[in-house]
């Protein structure tokens, strides 16, 4: 790790804990040059090895799509900021066993993730990212999926 103030290449590593869920690490680091501290936060990043199946192709996966399609969808919120990067943070994690030994993703998967969060979470928000991921579901199926709560 680089040190943000000097940026000397060496640090100490001498508090680690991790964060609750366990999704990320927290580290506080010492630099062996300056001597000034700093916090990091280590997590685990599927960008490089998921790949999204479509119904007819497989892309990498993209956290940037999936964190814009939740801020979206969660627009009308006064913290819509914090609020979808918490979301984000809930939809990866329910993700990753869905990924499996072959580390694919199905759209379908992602979509149906993000949803049930979101249902949970907030009706508005589940209604609005229903409607651009599944634009061809009616009103009244619509209901149906909200009743069903």
């Amino acid at each position: 790790m680089v040190c943000p103030f000097c940026l000397h290449k060496k640090t100490d590593i001498y508090n680690s804990r991790s964060t609750a869920g366990g999704a990320a690490v927290w580290r506080r680091r010492r630099c062996l040059n300056c001597g000034k501290t700093f916090t990091t936060q280590e997590r685990f990043d599927p960008t490089g090895i998921w790949k999204v199946k479509n119904a007819k192709k497989i892309a990498a996966y993209s956290r940037a799509k999936l964190s814009m399609s939740i801020l979206r969808a969660c627009d009308h919120r006064s913290n819509q900021d914090d609020t979808a990067w918490y979301l984000f943070e809930a939809a990866e994690q329910k993700l990753t066993p869905l990924a499996g030994d072959k580390l694919i993703v199905t759209t379908e998967d992602i979509t149906d993730s993000v949803a049930t969060i979101l249902k949970r979470f907030d009706a508005a928000a589940y209604v609005k990212y229903i409607s651009y991921h599944q634009p061809t579901m009616d009103a009244k199926t619509l209901r149906k999926h909200l009743r069903r709560g």
